[in-house]
């Protein structure tokens, strides 16, 4: 690599936040030919490698980067869930070639959402006959009521049909849909307005069904889960940081996750 083409790369490493720690003076810096293929590459977490690197340090940092890409990389979609990582030392670092080896053990607070749709045959005030579980303050006052023509939906088309013959029926949202729905419902009905968050209260819409009323709720459910316990091994130098989710494997084969050329 020529000085100039050399000089490029570092300046391409500085604007994505890679710029850190200087050598320890344990070892020479590797060449670029030792570093692994990939590098550099960067999860562009925003968390800085240690100044000097030693156990203290690489304990903090592991901690802090555990949980910056485990909240990066997760797969819930706001505000339909949400979660909380935390993570803390379960072996302390321990030297290992040029760097350090450590395992984290992981924990997560995870809430997450589904919707239910619940349709009711109604009179002719439009109060469920069926049910005494919603309040008729609760319900819209002299509501509109959409003709089931109108509705294209297959899910819903059906349920409002069958509501219409056995005066109550169900089903379910899973939380992939929840927003599709909620904003399904508000453009049919004036009644129905979009559900912002999981606390956000229920929509209603009524619909006209060949002549029989038919109240539709759509309500967001949360439930608690969590991750507690997960152990997380992670190897980390001066110019490689590497994660394993195997507890039978060594960290200095796991994944690399951040790089970067000696300064």
């Amino acid at each position: 690599m020529t000085s100039h083409t050399r000089r490029a790369v570092l300046a391409g490493l500085a604007s994505v936040g890679l710029a850190g720690c200087t050598a320890s003076g344990d070892s020479q810096p590797p060449s670029e030919d030792e570093l692994p293929d990939q590098c550099p590459t960067s999860q562009n977490l925003d968390v800085q490698w240690p100044q000097n690197l030693n156990a203290e340090a690489v304990a903090d940092f592991a901690k802090t980067y555990e949980v910056a890409y485990r909240s990066n990389n997760n797969d819930l979609q706001p505000p339909w869930s949400s979660s909380s990582y935390s993570a803390r030392v379960e072996q302390e670092p321990k030297r290992a070639a040029d760097g350090y080896q450590l395992t984290l053990v992981v924990s997560a607070s995870i809430i997450q959402a589904a919707g239910s749709l619940d349709a009711y045959e109604v009179d002719s005030d439009g109060i469920p006959k069926i049910t005494n579980r919603l309040e008729s303050s609760d319900l819209p006052d002299d509501p509109t009521y959409i003709p089931i023509e109108e509705v294209e939906d297959r899910l819903l088309y059906r349920l409002l049909e069958s509501a219409a013959v056995n005066r109550v029926e169900t089903d379910s949202v899973d939380d992939s849909k929840i927003e599709q729905y909620s904003e399904l419902i508000a453009t049919l009905s004036p009644d129905a307005s979009i559900i912002e968050s999981p606390s956000g209260g229920p929509e209603y819409a009524y619909f006209d069904v060949g002549g029989t009323p038919v109240l539709l709720e759509f309500r967001i459910a949360t439930s608690d889960g969590g991750l507690w316990g997960e152990e997380i091994l992670y190897y980390v130098t001066e110019y490689v940081v590497r994660r394993t989710e195997s507890p039978d494997s060594s960290p200095k084969n796991g994944k690399l996750i951040e790089c970067r050329f000696p300064e």
